[in-house]
Parts: C-alpha cells; sequence; structure tokens
C-alpha cells in the first residue's frame, strides 16, 4: 500500500529572472525544469550546488505546516531540501502540470505533480520529525515560481 502525505506548496525564485529583466518566460521556466531534473538525480551533497545555481540567494518559500516559511537558499537547503532528501534517498519528482505566463510584466512558471520515494529514514525537520514508514510514498507538491 503506499502511502500519501499531504502536500507542498512553495514559492520558487528564478535566480536571473531577477537579475535579467531581458529574460523570457520560456527562459524561467527552463531554469526550473533543468533544475528540477537536476535535483532528481543530483546525490543530497550536490543539492547545495544545484539549488544556488538557479535560486535567488534571497529566495522566500512557503510551505505547509509545519515547515512553514522559510527565508533564503541556505535555510531552504537545511531546513527543507537536505531533511528531505534524507528521509527519501530515492525521491524523484514527476510532473503533471507545468506552466508558465506574464502577469502584467511578472512572469511566473507553476506547476504540480508528485514526490516518490521510499520513506526510509525518520524526516528530521527544524520544528517536527515525521517517523519513517519504509514504505513508497507520494507527497502532493505544487509551486509557484
Amino acid at each position: 500500500m503506499l502511502q500519501h502525505v499531504s502536500h507542498i506548496e512553495a514559492e520558487f525564485i528564478p535566480l536571473n529572472s531577477v537579475e535579467n529583466k531581458n529574460m523570457t518566460n520560456q527562459d524561467n521556466k527552463k531554469i526550473v525544469w533543468d533544475c528540477w531534473q537536476r535535483l532528481n538525480y543530483a546525490p543530497p551533497e550536490r543539492i547545495p550546488a544545484v539549488l544556488s545555481s538557479a535560486m535567488h540567494p534571497n529566495t522566500e518559500w512557503h510551505g505547509p505546516h509545519p515547515i512553514n516559511d522559510i527565508n533564503g537558499i541556505e535555510n531552504l537547503i537545511s531546513g527543507f531540501w537536505r531533511p528531505f532528501r534524507t528521509a527519501f534517498p530515492d525521491l524523484k519528482r514527476t510532473v503533471d502540470i507545468f506552466l508558465g505566463g506574464d502577469d502584467d510584466g511578472h512572469q511566473w512558471v507553476t506547476s504540480t505533480g508528485y514526490f516518490t520515494g521510499t520513506f526510509q529514514q525518520d524526516w528530521q525537520m527544524p520544528s517536527a520529525s515525521i517517523a519513517a514508514t519504509g514504505k513508497k510514498t507520494y507527497i502532493r507538491f505544487g509551486e509557484f515560481c
């Protein structure tokens, strides 16, 4: 039986979209997509480099409780990604919908899908812990960048 754990909503600020106002929506979608694909195959020690290459250092990340808001890429790595990938070492992101657009000169990218992986170790977050089940787990995500 597969376990379903709530969902994750996050806001991701592509590095180049903040620094280069001439970026197109397709450019921003490529930055986000490439980052996600690299995260799918990056060992835990490479996560900081992958995220730092694509995300603005002052990224604001708004996740579900008990994770809540995380400000800055270093805090995002230590407060979410490192513990998440430790708990689910074979984690992969599967995207169901991937869209981008422009709203009054502000470009955005959004997506929904599932993280899947085997819940092998306890998920140790700064404010809570979830005990590992040893089972394959689906975690729904929605991100707006």
